[in-house]
């Protein structure tokens, strides 16, 4: 099973501001993640950068944000 970790407080406090439809696009996309492995989930959710990052993608009626 994947495990979805923040880098440090200050990351958990940054995703925690972001607005509620981020959030909840935030929970979607590690939901998928969780049922279907990092592999097979794609854009527009995720794209495989290099190595071992990966680019976590969320769109919102107002904004757009991206998480390494």
């Amino acid at each position: 099973m994947w495990s979805i970790e923040f880098l440090d407080e200050n990351v958990l406090d940054e995703m925690q501001s972001q607005p509620n439809d981020i959030k909840a696009k935030f929970e979607h996309v590690v939901n998928l993640i969780w049922a279907n492995g990092l592999e097979r989930v794609h854009e527009p959710y995720i794209k495989h950068l290099e190595g071992k990052l990966w680019e976590m993608r969320m769109k919102g009626r107002d904004n757009i944000a991206r998480a390494i």
